[in-house]
């Protein structure tokens, strides 16, 4: 068990299948990471270790996930132990981060990472629109136990997300 594992709790999982950027990660029973979520794990390319960082975007059964990588998988092999982040992927946010070049999971491209580790991190824009779209879905319900305009006011996504509740 790694030190990361042994301090959060949290167990490691396996590569078990890769396409592309999409890697299929099967973790022991009842650790299973949530949707959204990040995962991480280390490749060697060209002798030297790279960190890829994936998200989680499909939960499969028999105790895996689909995670879609954030970097390239050249030298990715199945088997490689991948670890679960047990949150989100976060970027920092404030003042302090203003003038500064940064990728989409909150690396600092133009500084040193270091002058940003105490600094605030929200999540990904992409988990605070599910959030928006589920409070937006109830809302449909709510409207529609009183009228007929539920349609009318959501993305057809959404609506279909309505349907299938109301049933």
């Amino acid at each position: 068990m790694s030190t990361a594992t042994a301090t959060t709790g949290l167990k490691e999982g396996r590569v078990v299948a890769i396409a592309g950027p999409v890697i299929d990660v099967e973790f022991p029973r009842g650790a299973l990471p949530e949707l959204n979520q990040a995962l991480e794990f280390t490749v060697m390319v060209d002798g030297k270790p790279n960190n890829v960082l994936a998200e989680v975007a499909q939960q499969l059964g028999h105790s895996r996930v689909r995670a879609v990588c954030l970097k390239p998988t050249d030298g990715l092999r199945r088997g490689t132990p991948v670890r679960n982040t047990g949150h989100g992927i976060t970027v920092p946010v404030g003042d302090k981060t203003l003038g500064h070049v940064w990728n989409v999971w909150g690396d600092c491209l133009d500084g040193n990472n270091d002058d940003f580790k105490d600094a605030e991190r929200w999540k990904s824009i992409a988990q605070h629109q599910t959030s928006q779209h589920s409070s937006q879905a109830a809302a449909c319900l709510k409207q529609a136990s009183r009228s007929s305009t539920c349609s009318r006011h959501i993305s057809p996504v959404e609506r279909s997300d309505c349907s299938a509740a109301q049933v």
